[in-house]
């Protein structure tokens, strides 16, 4: 199968009391990646953790100001892989859930 990566869900929750934001997804043929990124609109992008080897994985983001739930926003994620130069680049639009 070739590679992919999608978003599934955008949750606001509270983490240890801070505001944050949980992007989770799935990745298909995840032991290519290296490193995956993900943004949310204007917040700041942040390093996917778990992602090199893990089919599904979440990214925590805080700071800034967070959208509000039943909010709207574009996910992009970037993904470098073992033995490609070009990364893989993907966007989707998703409404923000409560936790």
């Amino acid at each position: 199968m070739p590679f992919s990566s999608n978003f599934t869900k955008v949750t606001r929750a509270v983490d240890n009391g801070r505001d944050v934001l949980f992007v989770e997804g799935k990745t298909e043929e995840s032991e290519q990646v290296r490193e995956m990124y993900v943004n949310v609109g204007s917040l700041a992008t942040t390093r996917v953790e778990n992602a090199p080897g893990a089919a599904d994985w979440v990214a925590t983001l805080n700071g800034g100001e967070l959208p509000d739930v039943d909010t709207v926003v574009t996910v992009v994620g970037v993904a470098a892989r073992e033995g490609v130069e070009q990364p893989f680049l993907w966007g989707q639009t998703l409404r923000v859930e409560a936790a």
